[in-house]
């Protein structure tokens, strides 16, 4: 099985190309974070090269330098020749991209998940704070 699943940041503005049979593909880089800390205490980052076949320029407008994805696919392995030397190259075939939100929208989420929430002081209940609630079994939904 030749499967992969990433979630990650883009480290550039994605670049579409047409092939010569009018066939799209975009090429980006995805940077994805390590789930453990190095020696310094820091999250280091892997940066992965993908493609994505018969995209429209319309999706192409959302994928921009720090917009966060996931990135469903497989690996690739590639080679060329150059000056006579045969060179290797994996690359990552994404077959499903999807939009997850860029930094400006997580750090407004985290802005408003923070912010303390006033509530009026003037709410009253029905009930006395001394009164008593009778329930039996019967009046309970569960």
């Amino acid at each position: 099985m030749n499967r992969v699943e990433l979630t990650g940041r883009l480290v550039k503005d994605i670049e579409i190309r047409s092939t010569s049979s009018d066939k799209k593909v975009a090429k980006g880089t995805i940077a994805v974070n390590r789930r453990f800390k190095n020696k310094d205490g820091n999250y280091d980052a892997d940066f992965l090269d993908f493609e994505y076949w018969n995209i429209s320029d319309k999706f192409g407008d959302y994928l921009k330098k720090g917009k966060q994805i996931g990135l469903v696919g497989r690996i690739a392995k590639e080679s060329y020749e150059k000056d006579g030397n045969k060179y290797y190259v994996i690359n990552i075939v994404a077959e499903d991209i999807e939009l997850l939100g860029d930094k400006s929208a997580t750090q407004t989420e985290t802005q408003t998940e923070t912010q303390e929430v006033n509530l009026p002081q003037n709410i009253t209940s029905n009930y006395d704070d001394d009164s008593d609630i009778q329930l039996d079994d019967n009046s309970l939904p569960f």
